[in-house]
């Protein structure tokens, strides 16, 4: 099984076509990483800001709820495909 940061990887490579939201993810890892403390919506919204800096993602749009805080819908970049197809060992080539 892979860490869930590259897990987080690996499924937005599978969904390169469509814009994704922290909450899509979740949902996405929960049947595997469910019962670890870090797979919860704080946590997995760092890893796609750490994926925003470096690159493998870019914000599709971006708009604040009512409450204040920013909605992000996250596309993964050609880079970030690049680079998981070659260091992911279970990717299909």
């Amino acid at each position: 099984m892979l860490p869930l940061k590259v897990a987080i990887l690996d499924w937005a490579m599978d969904h390169k076509d469509q814009g994704f939201k922290v909450e899509d993810i979740l949902e996405a890892m929960k049947p595997l990483y469910g019962s670890e403390r870090q797979c919860n919506l704080k946590r997995i919204e760092s890893y796609c800001q750490d994926y925003m800096m470096n690159g493998f993602f870019v914000a599709k749009e971006v708009s604040i709820t009512e409450e204040g805080e920013a909605d992000v819908t996250y596309k993964v970049t050609q880079y970030a495909i690049d680079r998981g197809n070659r260091f992911i060992p279970e990717r299909k080539k």
